[in-house]
């Protein structure tokens, strides 16, 4: 099953592999402009004889984070193998802990920018390898998959099925592009993680998106101010499209002011319309 807009559980205070995990899904989420979902773990279920990689979302729900039409691109994070503890000796963990993590991505390139006619997976997983190099808990980046649906989707979709057992779709085929990072993660015993705050602020993580319907004195308009995107990172959709900054004949575009929480858009807008504000980050 697809939705439009899925939830992220966000868990307040992670310890040991959850902070580990969150601090690349948050990275990811504050880093690409262009990922709409930075989803956190994914545990593997069986549906019909099907393995299928689901998040769990709260109050008993869990979503498929397999490819979803809705979304212009989103990610997810599978803990792969066992959890090691290499320095182990007298009853001290000198190394801390390792695991293999997999992070994989999916996106629609067209969405992503319209003007690109042509394959440009590689731009896109040069941002993320940076922000994985960057993140403190990487101790080693083992492998990086971008061909085979069957080794992205790690057997997920491919191999005559495809999602929700259906007929297996053109999932790599352009627009669409996936891959996927085997990342080594080193971290310290679960009693020694702290609360993850780096990179991100903690008041962040239950900041509401805001949603409105333009009518009265903006329509028309082409600016739009609130001082709750004073010093925000901020996304903007227009009736359920993302909008680009870049301005090309005939596009719609849009700009930002964080210093004043002020969005200028082309063109105005209209009467009724719907608009969504995402708030993932601050300006640094």
């Amino acid at each position: 099953m697809s939705y439009s807009n899925p939830d992220i559980l966000i868990i307040e205070n992670p310890i040991g592999l959850d902070a580990v995990i969150q601090s690349y899904q948050q990275d990811l989420y504050a880093g690409l402009p262009w990922l709409t979902k930075s989803f956190g773990r994914a545990r593997e279920f069986r549906e019909g004889g099907i393995k299928t990689p689901k998040c769990y979302m709260g109050l008993g729900e869990y979503y498929n984070v397999l490819p979803n039409d809705f979304l212009q691109a989103q990610s997810f994070i599978i803990a792969r193998e066992r959890e090691q503890w290499p320095g182990y000796s007298s009853g001290f963990a000198l190394g801390g802990l390792e695991r293999e993590l997999s992070l994989i991505f999916w996106c629609n390139l067209n969405w992503i920018n319209p003007a690109k006619d042509y394959i440009f997976t590689e731009e896109l997983r040069w941002e993320v390898e940076k922000i994985i190099k960057a993140n403190p808990f990487t101790k080693a980046i083992q492998a990086f998959y971008d061909d085979r649906i069957e080794d992205v989707f790690m057997g997920y979709v491919g191999e005559n099925h495809g999602i929700d057992g259906a007929t297996d779709r053109p999932y790599l085929m352009y627009p669409y592009a996936g891959f996927r990072f085997d990342v080594m993660a080193s971290y310290p015993e679960h009693a020694d993680c702290l609360t993850w705050s780096s990179g991100f602020n903690s008041e962040l993580y239950f900041m509401d998106d805001i949603d409105f319907q333009v009518s009265g004195d903006l329509v028309g308009k082409t600016v739009y101010q609130d001082d709750r995107l004073k010093g925000k990172k901020v996304r903007l959709v227009r009736e359920g499209l993302k909008q680009h900054i870049q301005q090309t004949e005939g596009s719609w575009y849009w700009s930002f002011n964080s210093a004043t929480g002020t969005i200028t858009v082309n063109p105005a807008w209209y009467d009724k319309e719907r608009v969504k504000i995402e708030i993932y980050g601050f300006q640094k």
